[in-house]
């Protein structure tokens, strides 16, 4: 294996773990938040759900182009949104010993809650975010580019001792 092969595939599996690792971290996050209205097992199956969902959706807006993108983006934001409150839910209800943080920020003439609050959504919601940011940029770097698309378009021809002389453009 070459040096660019390998390259190639540590840049994609290095963005793929990351990705799942967020993941799985906001999965487990969001299922205690599915909890509050379901049995856990149904939770689980939701958290889930919303994870493959949130990236599929974004994959679908990147990548295809004959759907309609208007319901992908909405899917898209409600999943994210969901996970977010989920995440920012878990990051409350197990937030404790938070006064050094809110020395750091400048917080301390602010009420408990709203200090604890404030922490709890910086601290969560920003997992479904960083995920799917991992996701994007894995799409995006896999992604074939234009040119490339417009050289698949065209055939090649060689001469005998394989000089490429010119490109046709294929029937399709």
């Amino acid at each position: 294996m070459n040096k660019n092969k390998i390259i190639h595939w540590f840049i994609i599996g290095t963005f793929v773990s990351l990705y799942f690792a967020v993941s799985l971290i906001s999965m487990i996050h969001v299922i205690s938040f599915f909890e509050l209205s379901n049995p856990r097992w149904l939770a689980i199956s939701l958290a889930i759900s919303f994870e493959i969902g949130a990236a599929a959706s974004l994959a679908s807006i990147i990548v295809l182009e004959k759907m309609n993108k208007t319901i992908v983006w909405i899917l898209f934001w409600t999943l994210t949104l969901i996970q977010a409150m989920g995440n920012s839910f878990y990051s409350f209800v197990n937030l404790h010993d938070f006064y050094g943080w809110v020395e750091l920020f400048g917080l301390t003439e602010e009420e408990p809650l709203f200090q604890k609050r404030i922490l709890s959504i910086i601290s969560g919601a920003i997992l479904p975010l960083v995920a799917l940011g991992f996701i994007k940029s894995l799409i995006d770097y896999i992604k074939p580019s234009k040119e490339v698309d417009i050289l698949l378009d065209e055939k090649p021809i060689f001469t005998p001792d394989n000089v490429l002389v010119e490109k046709k453009k294929m029937n399709k």
